[in-house]
């Protein structure tokens, strides 16, 4: 499964990942307005020459989510041992993570909390993992 994330990343780092993928035909601001635009042949332009060391660029990233991924907040509900439904929030773990540290006998759902308090389900136990999920941690 695969999951859209935005990320914030640096002048270095927004153009190792045009390069690492051969981005084009995209444009890309910063969170000052600084603007970087790069052509179908995969020449960057550079809109304004005046860029300091924490500009940050917003960038749409796809990620493949397997058990492993770590999530910065993952909640969760489960059947306990007694039968119970039980949910639980814990921060840096994947679905593994859950499953070795817990007596979870029932996983039944996981969902990506973002910073803004809402969530966003990527995997139940019906339906295992959820296609076309977008992660936003900014404005889900």
């Amino acid at each position: 499964m695969k999951i859209k994330t935005t990320k914030h990343m640096r002048l270095d780092e927004l153009i190792k990942y045009i390069f690492d993928n051969d981005i084009r035909n995209t444009g890309f601001e910063s969170s000052n307005g600084v603007e970087i635009t790069v052509g179908s042949d995969g020449i960057f332009e550079f809109l304004d020459m005046n860029y300091a060391k924490d500009d940050l660029f917003t960038v749409q990233v796809e990620e493949e989510v397997t058990e492993k991924t770590v999530f910065d907040k993952l909640l969760f509900t489960y059947k306990n041992p007694s039968g119970c439904i039980r949910t639980a929030c814990y921060e840096d773990s994947s679905m593994d993570d859950i499953n070795k540290k817990f007596d979870v006998v029932g996983l039944r759902s996981l969902l990506i909390v973002h910073d803004n308090g809402l969530t966003t389900e990527i995997w139940n136990a019906v339906d295992g993992f959820l296609d076309d999920v977008v992660k936003d941690k900014d404005n889900a």
